[in-house]
């Protein structure tokens, strides 16, 4: 089979992209998950002292935060404060997730904690695919038919700073529905 220029363009594009999203996020964030684990024994210790749907909402709130900050780069901000922002999302996420899976596990049925803890897994891995869907999305529609090493810098971080908002809107939901949700102290 001959392959033309166009063809070939797009199969190296796809295969580099199946590789960079994967490869993206296990090298860049590298950073969260130590953070995480380094307080979340904290974070599961103070879930018996503050109910866990609060813990939860504060570290989807400190998320957003993050997210929002992150919309203000530029290409010169400093490595210092790329790096302190996912400190404050790594921690964000240390004093979400455990208390988090402790809300959701103690609304299920003893019988059904297999398929709700499925189920959670199944929601990350869809929110990881909504986020890089979003990022192509921004990219794609702001970079048209240009190619990304062509794009200029302003419009790149034009396209980082749109798809960060984006997921500060879809994270501020989140708190919504964290806070809200079932777990909260019944108020006489």
């Amino acid at each position: 089979m001959n392959w033309t220029r166009k063809q070939v363009s797009i199969m190296a594009i796809v295969a580099i992209t199946a590789f960079m999203s994967t490869f993206l996020i296990s090298s860049i964030n590298i950073a969260l998950p130590a953070i995480e684990k380094t307080f979340e024994l904290n974070a599961v210790t103070l879930s018996w002292i503050v109910t866990a749907f609060l813990l939860a909402t504060a570290g989807m709130s400190m998320c957003s935060v993050g997210l929002i900050a992150f919309s203000f780069l530029s290409a010169s901000t400093p490595l210092i404060v790329i790096i302190g922002i996912l400190i404050w999302v790594g921690l964000g996420f240390a004093f979400f997730s455990s208390p988090n899976m402790n809300t959701i596990m103690s609304l299920v049925d003893k019988t059904q904690l297999g398929l709700a803890s499925g189920t959670a897994a199944t929601m990350r891995v869809v929110g990881q695919i909504t986020s890089m869907t979003i990022a192509a999305f921004f990219f794609a529609g702001m970079f048209g038919t240009q190619t990304i090493e062509l794009v200029s810098d302003s419009l790149f971080m034009g396209a980082v700073k749109w798809g960060f908002l984006s997921f500060a809107l879809i994270s501020l939901a989140g708190i919504y529905f964290s806070y809200n949700r079932g777990g909260k102290p019944e108020t006489e």
